[in-house]
């Protein structure tokens, strides 16, 4: 007999992100955040589900977050923006839709960067059906799927060897991706990975789980979930009733809050947002999730310098 899919998730049942940002700024016994996967540094976008004008709760609750680059051209800006405050980390990586213009050195630049920047992390790197890229590529869809393994196998081997985090865009090919980390020897993964907004299934949860506990290596796996892209964006009933499962099925000690954010000035309110969903989804108070995002979110960043440190 088929398990049954939780219930769905509706607007009014939730806290919106302002109001959980308050809410988790009430909590005496934690006053971080840790938003683990953004583009803050774009400052592009800004959104206004969250946007806040309380500018004492933002200061009452420190953030620390990761912006992520997606290809060369935007390295630059990720670092410096990251150079601003030492809450900030960066994350440099060439994202699965962005290989049209890949440059033929891309490997040894990321690597001189990782060498000159200890405390950036590999990302955003992935597999994605999805992308325009896989549409366009001149050589044709299985040339460019290939193309796109082949990118992303490179960096993990790169952030294996740097000893950094890496998180990771799947959309499509989770059996891709458990095949790829298969085929890799332990000393070829990286400490930790973490799927960024996952929107994959309660089962490829657990696949990933059984992979790192079968896997001869001591990879962890993380699973982040984000307002914008879990929530907002997945808005039938069947993916929202999917979403939850899957947070269900993840340890809590391997959840992380995401913003996914394009500007800075969202950032607190984004990640807020990626909690009050995880304590909806989970029926746990808020102020838990946020202490135990937060943990989760230094543990998975941990194999390179933090703020905390």
């Amino acid at each position: 007999m088929k398990e049954a899919l939780a219930p769905a998730l509706t607007p009014s049942e939730m806290l919106t992100p302002q109001q959980a940002l308050q809410e988790i700024a009430k909590d005496e016994d934690n006053s971080i955040l840790v938003d683990t996967h953004g583009h803050a540094h774009l400052e592009r976008g800004l959104h206004e589900t969250y946007q806040t004008t309380t500018d004492t709760v933002s200061q009452a609750t420190r953030t620390i977050s990761l912006s992520c680059a997606v290809e060369p051209s935007d390295w630059g800006a990720c670092l410096d923006y990251a150079s601003q405050s030492t809450n900030i980390l960066p994350a440099l990586g060439v994202h699965p839709w962005y290989l049209a213009d890949l440059p033929e050195n891309y490997l040894e630049t990321l690597e001189e960067h990782l060498q000159q920047h200890p405390t950036a992390i590999v990302g955003e790197i992935g597999l994605c059906k999805m992308a325009r890229f896989i549409r366009t590529y001149p050589e044709g869809k299985a040339s460019a799927l290939e193309l796109q393994r082949t990118v992303f196998v490179n960096q993990l081997k790169l952030a294996a060897k740097y000893k950094r985090p890496v998180t990771v865009h799947c959309v499509g090919q989770h059996g891709i991706l458990m095949k790829v980390l298969g085929e890799l020897k332990p000393s070829e993964l990286p400490p930790t990975i973490a799927m960024h907004s996952f929107t994959g299934t309660a089962h490829h949860v657990q696949q990933m789980l059984k992979f790192e506990k079968h896997h001869q290596s001591s990879t962890k796996v993380f699973f982040g979930f984000s307002h914008i892209v879990n929530f907002e964006m997945c808005t039938s009933e069947k993916s929202r009733r999917q979403g939850i499962d899957a947070i269900r099925a993840v340890p809590f000690d391997r959840l992380l809050a995401e913003s996914d954010v394009h500007a800075s000035s969202d950032v607190a309110v984004g990640t807020a947002g990626a909690i009050a969903y995880l304590a909806y989804a989970l029926e746990n108070p808020i102020a838990e999730v946020a202490r135990q995002t937060a943990k989760n979110g230094i543990q998975f960043l941990t194999s390179a310098p933090t703020a905390t440190d």
